[in-house]
């Protein structure tokens, strides 16, 4: 089993590049992690066996499952937010796209 951060083969970059991969990789082997096990029983030790990051960079990024969790919603929420964005601006009216939520949300 190859480690997530094996699957990039990545050879240098800067630090922001670098912190930002093993970012991905800690959140890609929690979520692998959690397809596996139940959230529970997933411990910091698999999560960084998994992501194929040192001690010190999984403790300096997240000192906890929960605040990678946090992370991984953040990411979403921020992704999810961007694209509405978008199509909101391509639309040139926001009318159509409350009422299609709204009635969506009424049913």
């Amino acid at each position: 089993m190859s480690t997530e951060l094996e699957k990039r083969n990545i050879r240098r970059m800067s630090n922001k590049e670098s912190n930002r991969i093993t970012k991905e990789c800690i959140c890609d082997a929690l979520i692998g992690l959690m397809k596996e096990h139940p959230y529970k029983d997933i411990n910091m030790t698999m999560i960084i066996k998994k992501s194929g990051a040192s001690r010190a960079s999984v403790y300096r990024n997240y000192p906890s499952k929960e605040t990678i969790i946090q992370d991984i919603t953040k990411n979403i929420t921020d992704e999810l937010s961007a694209s509405l964005t978008g199509l909101l601006q391509k639309s040139n009216t926001y009318e159509w796209f409350f009422k299609g939520v709204f009635k969506a949300a009424l049913r």
